[in-house]
């Protein structure tokens, strides 16, 4: 019979609380997705945590699971790196994150399944501009400002490049 792992509740909030991914949390404690969502519930039952608090950690917003896993990596943004719907152009969002297949955006409206055109203009000193589609994935409107994931759906290949290097630059 294998042996029971014992997991420490007190360093799963931590994790959470030092703003670690859902990914990284089932890599860190072998979790599975199911695991990890029981943990959740636990330490929501257990009134260690709140569904608040789980709801605004930008890290996670959604538990993946095996169908869901990011096969490329994201990049954080720290520097606040601006962008904007090309049917307005007056409310810029902000990237929290994004990779070459997807952005998470802070200050845009969306619906899930809602296609937008978006535009990066600039970006870390440089004279940049980015163009693309991206379909989103999911939105969190728990905070001050919505936050959403976007699948990026169509991009030109002089774009992509351009994508890449704002990604070396974050």
């Amino acid at each position: 019979m294998p042996e029971k792992r014992v997991i420490s509740l007190r360093e799963v909030v931590n994790d959470i609380r030092a703003g670690y991914t859902s990914a990284e949390l089932m890599e860190k404690y072998r979790f599975s997705s199911v695991a990890l969502r029981k943990a959740f519930r636990k330490l929501i039952d257990f009134q260690v945590l709140d569904n608040t608090e789980l709801s605004e950690s930008r890290n996670l917003y959604q538990i993946p699971d095996a169908s869901t896993l990011r096969n490329v990596p994201r990049r954080r943004i720290t520097t606040p790196l601006s962008i904007y719907e090309n049917d307005n152009p007056f409310v810029p969002g902000v990237i929290k994150d994004l990779s070459e297949t997807g952005i998470c955006i802070e200050g845009i409206q969306s619906e899930i399944a809602q296609e937008k055109c978006f535009i990066i203009r600039g970006g870390f000193g440089n004279a940049v501009t980015v163009v693309f589609n991206a379909k989103c994935r999911w939105v969190n409107r728990s905070g001050p400002k919505p936050v959403a994931g976007y699948e990026i759906v169509d991009i030109s290949m002089m774009d992509a490049k351009q994508l890449q290097k704002l990604m070396t630059r974050a």
